[in-house]
């Protein structure tokens, strides 16, 4: 089989705070537009090349940019308050990365966001996000490989949602996989999946839910048939973090999802599906073992992993479902978790030490997007474990799902 050309991009939200007699009566911009062509013109001066504030955009060019679904509200956090102080919705976008540039990229990133800080109060909230943008180089990836990873995600679902807080999950613009299923059946839904003859049939199929065919999904992957922009699987899930360590393992994590779905036999992937569905299924850690990332189950060992509930009550607040401000989010305690539901914290550290820790975190971080063809027998022992079932209900998920053997498709190159 071969392999993926691994591409990355990444789109961080966060708010800027400025002085509004700054930027008042600049002839033909608004004080927005004003703060973010001033971000730009930092960033030049730095060395960035740069998008302007209009499209159309070249990928390979940085930009800076808004959204329209992220909120500035004074009452969040930052001080001093007061009528001279504004708030500016700002998107960062890095360029269009190849999986071997990983370490250069995140540099950057933190370079450029300590360019920002410098010049701007910057901070995030609970509307904003954070993406990551995975493609194939100029081409999108084999309808086989997409099954496989609608497949993926959509059985494992619950893991990777443990890594985001509650309000990421039940949110309107990054939609989880189950709403687009008419069924909790995660067998019938596998097997629809499976019966996509087409690539867009497959996407129609990923993101149907009950506000049309549109963007706002954890996995979004309508930019495979869109024209005039890069192809790409965009994963929207993730809180917005300025953290660049934690930017990288997110983005790690989902390059890395995406070639190890590539590389799946048709029986390694029944097992690990049969092992989704088991009745003791893996947990994200194992997960990641399984998928031969390890680097990365290392980080998020050390990360807070969130439980949330089946079912509980849901507020519509402007543009996204949140949490219920009387509904606690309960932290998993399973994996060196305290009482208070975060990490035990660590020994504090020098700035020069703790900037020279987040470089090597990052490095091998992005070991996890280097391209491989196998992989390790560890892992490939790991894929098919299936716990302790007993052999006759292995056998029957085994059975049920004998139609998610991968078969050549007539157009199983078919790249968007």
């Amino acid at each position: 089989m071969q392999g993926l050309n691994i591409t990355f991009g990444v789109e961080l939200e966060f708010v800027v705070a400025y002085r509004a007699a700054h930027y008042a009566n600049i002839p033909h911009q608004d004080p927005d537009s004003a703060v973010r062509a001033h971000i730009i013109h930092l960033l030049q001066e730095a060395g960035f090349a740069m998008n302007g504030l209009t499209p159309p955009l070249n990928y390979d060019y940085w930009s800076l940019g808004t959204d329209g679904s992220i909120k500035t509200d004074p009452e969040d956090t930052l001080s001093p308050q007061g009528n001279e102080i504004r708030f500016s919705a700002v998107e960062l976008i890095t360029p269009t990365f190849y999986g071997g540039q990983s370490a250069v990229a995140f540099q950057q990133l933190e370079r450029a966001l300590g360019i920002i800080q410098q010049e701007f109060q910057a901070f995030t909230n609970r509307s904003c996000g954070m993406h990551i943008h995975v493609g194939n180089g100029q081409w999108g990836f084999p309808r086989s490989t997409l099954k496989k990873f609608a497949q993926v995600v959509t059985t494992f679902e619950k893991q990777l949602a443990s890594i985001h807080p509650f309000h990421r999950i039940n949110n309107v613009h990054c939609r989880p996989p189950s709403i687009n299923f008419e069924t909790q059946d995660l067998v019938k839904n596998i097997l629809s999946l499976q019966a996509a003859r087409s690539c867009k049939a497959l996407i129609d199929c990923m993101s149907c839910g009950p506000h049309g065919s549109e963007r706002g999904f954890a996995y979004n992957m309508r930019n495979l048939i869109t024209n005039g922009a890069p192809p790409t699987i965009e994963f929207r899930q993730h809180q917005a973090t300025l953290n660049v360590v934690n930017c990288a393992a997110w983005a790690s994590l989902a390059c890395g999802l995406v070639a190890r779905c590539h590389e799946l036999t048709p029986a390694d992937l029944r097992d690990l599906l049969v092992r989704g569905i088991s009745q003791q299924p893996p947990t994200m850690l194992e997960l990641l073992t399984a998928l031969d990332l390890g680097e990365l189950a290392g980080h998020y060992r050390h990360e807070p992993m969130y439980s949330h509930p089946e079912s509980g009550s849901l507020v519509y607040e402007g543009e996204a479902y949140v949490a219920d401000p009387d509904a606690d989010i309960q932290m998993s305690d399973a994996h060196n978790i305290n009482s208070s539901g975060l990490a035990p914290p660590s020994p504090p550290m020098s700035t020069q030490d703790q900037i020279a820790s987040d470089a090597e975190m990052c490095r091998r971080l992005c070991l996890n997007l280097r391209p491989r063809s196998t992989r390790s027998k560890a892992a490939t022992k790991q894929i098919s474990m299936t716990g302790d079932m007993d052999w006759e209900t292995e056998y029957a998920l085994h059975d049920a799902l004998r139609g998610v053997e991968v078969t050549p498709d007539d157009d199983d190159d078919e790249n968007y």
